[in-house]
This record gives C-alpha cells, structure tokens and sequence, in this order.
C-alpha cells in the first residue's frame, strides 16, 4: 500500500555538534512510502518495501544566521537544493507488535553524492489509516564532500545524526 508523508506534519531533525555548542536544524519533509501491513499491524517486512524523502536544504534553520549563511554557502545549495533519501528494504530489528523496530537500508543523495546508508526505523499504525514513522542515523558529512562549517571559535563536527519524524496518510498507488 502506498502512503504519502504529510509535510506539514513531517520533519528531518540533524542533530550536529560543535567545538562551542550543540547545533540542531529542521525542515519539512516530504516523500512517500510503500509497504504492507499485516492484519495486527506490524510491517510485512517480506513484502517488497520502497520509499522516498526529500529535504529541501534552503528550508533548514538553526536559529544561528551566521551558521545557517556558512552551512548555506559550503552546503552550494544553489546547486545541490535537495537531500533525497531512498528505502530499498526493512528487516525486523526487535521487538514485538505494532511500532516495531527495523532496520532500514537505502540510499542517501546527498551533495551531488550517493551513498548506501542505514538506520533505523519504526512505523506506528495511527488513526484514520496513518502511519507514524520515525526513524534515524548518523552520517559523516565529509562522505558526501562536504566540509562542515567553521567560524571564529565555533567549529561544527562532520558527524551527524538525522532523524525523521513523519506522518504518512494512504494514498492511491503510483501512477
């Protein structure tokens, strides 16, 4: 079944370090996510899985404008505006009844570089058909050739966590 994450009710949050202080980001997120569930609600995890989220990168705020302008420019969001994560598969990762735990794999595009990527994820039956999906990882930004920014006495770690925190509503199949 094919879900569409609600925007306005779904986010990445990256969670990022600092020689100073911890520096935390946000943006809507948007994407869909195809899977089945089983009659108690858990994920079918062997049925076929697939999905996709995407971050626009101009839409990021620390609430620091100076790290925000520095990320930005070493970020070339001009060329580079989107993060683009796919899910190619869901294996069980613990735990028992609906909301589960998994582990995901998939591919994250990010700066003009894929790379293979792996986190966790768990997806909660809602109301009304919902899915509540949260899930996270952490990555090196300079695996995708991104220096992290530097300024004056605050210099930002290359290692960050990303976490999703979504609501996907059923939707019609693919056209």
């Amino acid at each position: 079944m094919r879900f569409e994450l609600d925007p306005e009710r779904s986010a990445v949050t990256v969670h990022a370090s600092s020689s100073v202080h911890p520096i935390t980001t946000d943006a809507p997120a948007a994407g869909w996510l195809e899977l089945t569930l089983a009659p108690d609600g858990r994920v079918d995890t062997g049925a076929p899985v697939d999905g996709e989220i995407e971050v626009a990168l101009g839409s990021m705020r620390s609430g620091n404008p100076l790290v925000d302008r520095e990320a930005e420019r070493r970020l070339h969001l001009r060329r580079f505006p989107t993060v683009t994560g796919r899910l190619t598969a869901l294996a069980p990762a613990g735990g028992d009844g609906p909301g589960e735990e998994h582990d995901g794999e998939g591919v994250l595009e990010f700066h003009g570089t894929s790379r293979p990527l792996r986190g966790t994820l768990r997806v909660t039956p809602g109301d009304g058909g919902a899915l509540a999906v949260a899930g996270a990882t952490e990555l090196d930004v300079t695996d995708f050739g991104v220096q992290p920014p530097s300024l004056l006495v605050v210099k930002v770690h290359a290692r960050v966590r990303v976490e999703l925190a979504a609501v996907a509503v059923p939707a019609g199949p693919r056209p």
